[in-house]
């Protein structure tokens, strides 16, 4: 895991708004936190349930060919909307190798919600 982490609005797709941790240095790459629709937040937001998966795109590095998921904050970010975006990031999160241009390849993996596992008890 990253060692420095950031807290960011993630906006659902009911509009609710969440705080969710992300790398740092992934979103403070050269144009990444407006590509993946990321803004900070002061910590006013409570965090994510955990019932909710969040919506990503997969792209394809430059020039190693690694293939890495990033989390798309809004429904209307240009790297969950529209293939061919790039992202500038290491090919591993996290690592302090150098980093690279990522394109994403298609349009972006809604999120998806959990269901919360219930159980109906008879009760005698």
């Amino acid at each position: 895991m990253p060692k420095d982490m950031v807290t960011v609005k993630y906006v659902d797709d009911a509009a609710n708004e969440w705080a969710v941790w992300a790398d740092k240095v992934t979103i403070e790459g050269t144009g990444n936190a407006a590509k993946l629709g990321a803004t900070a937040t002061g910590g006013g937001l409570p965090p994510m349930p955990p019932n909710i998966k969040p919506r990503f795109c997969v792209a394809r590095g430059g020039t190693s060919d690694a293939i890495r998921k990033f989390v798309c904050y809004t429904n209307s970010c240009d790297a969950f909307t529209t293939a061919g975006t790039t992202l500038t990031a290491s090919p591993y999160r996290g690592s302090g190798v150098a980093t690279e241009t990522f394109t994403t390849l298609a349009e972006g993996y809604a999120e998806r919600k959990r269901r919360k596992l219930t159980d109906d008890p008879t009760l005698a």
